[in-house]
């Protein structure tokens, strides 16, 4: 890998410590917040159990942009189908309450 990309472990280390610090900053602001002393947490993750497990993906073709299109078309009538359907089920429940509400009155 150190031929591909010569940086790799400089940047990957240096992510993972400017990470590391931002966790142990947003601490003291969680301690802070709860009015305790800044440093209350830190004796907690003085040794952290941290780990960068950079995760490697398999390359693959895309899909034509047709066949995109079509998929996120059907995605977004189905996405309005379930919203049609949850308002006609919410009207119906609450038509047959009301039915049933309006049969319990006595009859002039």
């Amino acid at each position: 890998m150190q031929d591909l990309l010569p940086e790799y472990r400089r940047v990957t280390a240096a992510y993972f410590d400017a990470v590391t610090m931002l966790g142990m900053r947003l601490l003291r602001l969680l301690a802070m917040a709860l009015e305790l002393d800044a440093d209350f947490f830190h004796p907690m993750f003085s040794r952290p159990m941290l780990f960068l497990r950079p995760l490697h993906y398999i390359p693959r073709q895309s899909l034509p942009e047709k066949v995109r299109m079509q998929l996120c078309l059907m995605h977004f009538m189905w996405d309005r189908c379930r919203a049609l359907l949850s308002c006609a089920s919410f009207a119906f429940l609450r038509l047959s309450a009301m039915a049933e509400a309006s049969s319990s009155y006595p009859r002039a």
